[in-house]
């Protein structure tokens, strides 16, 4: 996927933002393998360097990551299961808007 390219990871420092070339115009397009490979090398030194998952979910989304691609990501960042990735990219603030459409949402 020519002009796609991962840059780097995100972060909680503008600096750090990676973005992806003509994301906005690739709108729901799964990433290459090479690209989430890339995006991974990246995020794990974010992650050991304090960043929140949820900062690395936001950018992602913003850089035109679906949902899918945010499950796997955070599958391969944190070793988690299926169902432990699901839940946590749901609930997450970036996809927030996903899930109150669903139906789900917080009590008050």
């Amino acid at each position: 996927m020519a002009g796609a390219r991962v840059t780097g990871p995100v972060g909680h420092r503008p600096d750090l933002e990676f973005k992806m070339p003509g994301a906005d115009s690739q709108a729901k397009r799964m990433l290459s393998k090479e690209q989430h490979a890339e995006f991974l090398a990246n995020a794990k030194k974010e992650l050991e360097a304090g960043v929140d998952v949820n900062v690395l979910i936001g950018s992602m989304r913003r850089n035109g990551f679906t949902p899918v691609d945010c499950i796997r990501a955070v599958i391969d960042l944190l070793g988690c299961s299926l169902a432990d990735a699901t839940e946590t990219v749901a609930s997450s603030p970036a996809w927030s808007d996903l899930h109150r459409r669903a139906g789900g949402g917080t009590a008050s």
